[in-house]
């Protein structure tokens, strides 16, 4: 045998999986994330943290103050929003205050309970929250301090969010490259290292999606079992509970059902609508209020002006991305914090390159490999339930988040739409086996050891930007 081909036997003979790739990659920047970011650091950490203690005594639905205020009965000794280090927030150039930590790592929980608010978590659905939720249970009986309860719920969440992430990423037929670019972004990694249920959720469409690149419409074989449906249908009730704007991408499942099967293709939608009717009715309407009621905010009088100035809507959309659409798309990929910690101006300049190389990949198939592509039929579903999943959080936020009449729609993060973008997945062409992204060994491997280079750099600079903003 020639040296060449001892070399290239060598050099496949242990293929790089991807889901093992991002396992070793993600818990490294969860254990970061978690490590670094001091208390009350993440969006709304505070409100997470008020509904995960609500839900860990039972207490699922939360209460009204008339209609100024809601929340529920916690410990009295639970933290006010100014007191979980605020004074970071907002301040990139000020460092953790070592003292205000220990003040506030001392404070234990207490079983005296008194009304604490939380209006904007208060109406979660509490299924994603039931991790943290059993760790604060442990944690208060235990007597850990509350901010010793906080971490452990970050490192519960990483877990869970990895865990679940990781089972869509082996699960997947298409797109691997895409789920695995998606879920190592410093957003993501730091979502799911919160105590925020967007990791979790993340994790939840990242397997979801796993499940139907599994699917193949053109093939009457590829039915897909019953646990396959009954998992698609348990994922988009889960989805479609905890975020609504996610609905939309249920009826992709549709799109991916075989002729004379269509029934099962409906299963998701179907489990989303009722899932999400059923906690509107028990969750929702006891403790919802409006938000910044005082600032012109209204739900209805803003559905009212919308449907007397429909031909307004075009300009609308346009002047909302025109105004922070450049905003938007850096937050999606990583401004942690309260929005305050940005990376450095070339890290976002190497995602987009990756991001915009990926996604040309689905081209690539369509002109080169038409054996492999998705069915245009799908293709054309995927698009449309992505936009419309798009469009309905720019609208969600138009109505209870934006003054009534307002030329733009406030509120927006980029984050929001972390979730919606694994299903942009199903537009790539089919892989030819379980971990493997290529037909060619040799190629599949160059792919992987370019990506763990990349992956070790992301690690790198997301443990350098933590330790320089917050310590």
């Amino acid at each position: 045998m020639s040296l060449a081909r001892r070399v290239a036997r060598l050099w496949t003979a242990a293929l790089l999986r991807p889901v093992l790739v991002y396992v070793l990659f993600a818990a490294l920047m969860s254990l970061s994330c978690v490590v670094l970011t001091p208390p009350g650091q993440t969006p709304d950490e505070r409100n997470h943290l008020a509904r995960i203690t609500q839900i860990s005594r039972g207490h699922i639905v939360g209460t009204k103050l008339g209609s100024i205020d809601a929340g529920g009965e916690i410990s009295q000794s639970f933290p006010l929003e100014f007191e979980m280090l605020d004074d970071l927030r907002g301040h990139a150039e000020r460092q953790t205050d070592l003292q205000a930590l220990h003040r506030l790592a001392s404070r234990p929980w207490v079983f005296e309970q008194s009304w604490v608010s939380f209006p904007n978590t208060v109406i979660y659905a509490p299924f994603t929250y039931i991790p943290a939720a059993i760790v604060t249970f442990i944690a208060r009986h235990a007597e850990l301090s509350i901010v010793v309860t906080d971490y452990a719920i970050r490192a519960v969440n990483a877990i869970a969010s990895v865990t679940l992430t990781a089972c869509g990423l082996a699960l997947a037929r298409r797109g691997t490259l895409l789920l695995l670019l998606l879920a190592c972004l410093p957003m993501t990694i730091a979502l799911g290292a919160s105590c925020s249920q967007d990791g979790i959720l993340f994790g939840v469409a990242t397997l979801a999606t796993g499940l139907m690149t599994r699917l193949d419409p053109r093939d009457r074989d590829c039915t897909g079992n019953a646990m396959l449906w009954g998992g698609l249908a348990l994922c988009f009730a889960l989805l479609a509970v905890s975020k609504p704007t996610l609905l939309p991408c249920a009826l992709i499942a549709s799109a991916l059902s075989v002729r004379g099967r269509r029934v099962r293709g409906w299963m998701p939608l179907a489990a989303g609508v009722a899932a999400l009717s059923l906690w509107t009715i028990v969750g929702v309407r006891p403790a919802k209020m409006q938000f910044h009621a005082g600032l012109g905010v209204s739900d209805g009088g803003q559905i009212a002006y919308l449907l007397a100035h429909p031909l307004r809507i075009p300009a609308l959309a346009w002047d909302t991305l025109a105004f922070s659409g450049h905003d938007l798309v850096r937050q999606f990929v990583g401004v942690l914090g309260w929005l305050d910690t940005s990376f450095p101006d070339p890290f976002y300049t190497g995602v987009y390159v990756v991001g915009a190389a990926v996604l040309s990949i689905p081209l690539w198939a369509w002109f080169f490999a038409p054996g492999e592509r998705q069915d245009p039929r799908v293709s054309a579903a995927v698009l449309s339930c992505v936009m419309l999943a798009a469009g309905s959080v720019f609208f969600l936020l138009y109505l209870v988040w934006t003054p009534v009449g307002s030329p733009r729609v406030e509120g927006v993060q980029g984050r929001y739409f972390l979730l919606i973008a694994p299903f942009l997945a199903l537009l790539f062409p089919a892989q030819p086996g379980a971990g493997r992204l290529l037909r060619s060994a040799a190629l599949h491997q160059c792919v992987m050891v370019f990506a763990c280079a990349l992956l070790a750099l992301d690690t790198a600079t997301l443990t350098a930007v933590l330790m320089t903003r917050y310590w």
